[in-house]
């Protein structure tokens, strides 16, 4: 009966915790709290936190600094920040971009910031609830930074971005 009880509590904590990694996954992002979890789960995801990794070496559009970002993602988010200006973070990557002469390979060593500012213009522009038909989660989050913005939802881009939903989830989960 002892041992019965002990694999019941344990059953029942692994049920708690698996359902409240779910709501992390599932969960809607709207405030800034929120959004600056995610930046930092999809840093995790992408670069391990470092600022100056580099990315698909393979390939001939390389990725940058703390998420990973590439030169069409960089431009998508200065469209939309010049589309914009009177956002605080699309006024502040049009003034960061001075320095960075809108190039992706310039994010290197940067202050997190510099990512954080590139990201939330991205996302504005392609994970808003305008564009989804709801608050974003984080898992629409992840797949966009992942995928693409444009691409969203199509059946391809939803395969495509399935790994990364499974590391998200082992790194949720603590299994990284």
């Amino acid at each position: 009966m002892h041992r019965f009880l002990i694999i019941m509590f344990l059953v029942i904590l692994s049920i708690i915790f698996t359902n409240s990694a779910f709501a992390q996954l599932e969960k809607r992002v709207s405030s800034e709290e929120d959004w600056r979890q995610v930046f930092h789960l999809v840093s995790q995801l992408e670069s391990s936190g470092s600022l100056v990794a580099i990315g698909d070496l393979d390939k001939e559009d390389m990725s940058y600094g703390y998420v990973q970002i590439r030169q069409d993602y960089l431009t998508d988010a200065l469209v939309w920040a010049s589309e914009n200006k009177d956002n605080t973070y699309a006024s502040g990557l049009l003034i960061l971009n001075e320095s960075l002469g809108g190039k992706s390979e310039n994010i290197l060593g940067t202050h997190i910031m510099v990512s954080y500012y590139i990201f939330r213009c991205y996302m504005n522009r392609w994970a808003s609830k305008g564009k989804l038909g709801h608050v974003p989660t984080v898992e629409d989050i992840i797949r966009i930074h992942n995928g693409g913005g444009p691409k969203y939802g199509h059946s391809e881009w939803v395969v495509k971005t399935q790994p990364h939903i499974d590391k998200a989830w082992a790194l949720v989960l603590g299994k990284t």
